[in-house]
């Protein structure tokens, strides 16, 4: 269920993501009235030790409403052209990143407790890399006080990170563009590399993640540590299809992208788990 956080300063709304993993109903143990009052183990010892609260974390993404996508052609040479590929709600992509946060935490870490949430304009975060300062995370007005109203000790915070093309094996070569986010490569240069089913001369589409998950102490913004991904694959491609992107259902390209994310986001927050 999504909720509605209210900021102050015109910001945009931060909105739940995902319901917060849900804790253990207490039930107390109803002892029938014929049976005999147990025994402590020692004089003066306690009933019971009441039950332990979860520790509270909570998550943010601010990818962005696009996905990058880098086409090489003939007729351009080794030139790049940069587009993007708009999502459709925009927090489409975030909210994926969240779920895979919020999966990674309960198998890791039954005893947290995870809140998640997304924002309408991710644009007023500006460029990722200047979100921290002296290794400290300066957030657009009251937001960070915002994410720490329930509690939370912690934030996992999730951002594209520029890095370089030739990190990925799977990703042809002579890219200029550094990888940003979440996408795709499209090579429609005649090539006679292999594809991935074994014939040569196709065009060749990889789907890629570049990304920073970033762990916050949300007692005074600092950072405690991060992880990098950046991580690629190359996609079947039939022959006979000049433009294979162009050809993909929106919801393969999706499923493209969360079997990466799958694959490598549960890892980095594994590493990433505050003690």
């Amino acid at each position: 269920m999504r909720v509605l956080l209210a900021l102050l300063l015109a910001l945009p709304l931060l909105v739940s993501a995902q319901t917060s993993a849900q804790t253990s109903a207490q039930t107390s143990a109803q002892t029938p009235a014929s049976a005999p009052a147990a025994k402590p183990h020692a004089a003066g010892a306690a009933a019971s030790a009441p039950a332990v609260a979860k520790r509270k974390l909570t998550a943010l993404a601010v990818t962005g409403e696009g996905i990058q996508l880098l086409t090489l052609q003939a007729d351009r040479g080794n030139l790049t052209h940069a587009g993007s590929w708009q999502l459709s709600p925009g927090s489409l992509f975030d909210s994926e990143l969240l779920a895979a946060v919020s999966d990674a935490v309960k198998a890791a870490a039954p005893d947290r407790e995870i809140k998640t949430y997304t924002t309408s304009t991710r644009s007023l975060f500006g460029d990722p890399a200047g979100l921290f300062v002296d290794g400290k995370l300066t957030l657009p007005g009251t937001l960070g006080d915002a994410l720490r109203q329930g509690g939370a000790t912690h934030l996992f915070l999730v951002t594209r990170a520029q890095q370089a093309p030739a990190l990925v094996p799977a990703l042809p070569d002579k890219i200029a563009t550094p990888l940003e986010g979440a996408g795709f490569v499209i090579d429609l240069r005649p090539t006679g590399q292999i594809g991935i089913d074994g014939n040569p001369g196709l065009p060749i589409l990889a789907a890629y993640l570049s990304l920073r998950v970033a762990l916050v102490d949300m007692k005074d913004y600092r950072l405690v540590k991060e992880q990098s991904i950046i991580v690629g694959q190359r996609l079947p491609v039939e022959r006979g299809v000049a433009n294979p992107f162009a050809t993909m259902s929106p919801e393969a390209r999706l499923a493209a992208l969360k079997a990466l994310v799958a694959a490598e986001l549960p890892q980095a927050i594994k590493a990433l788990l505050p003690k």
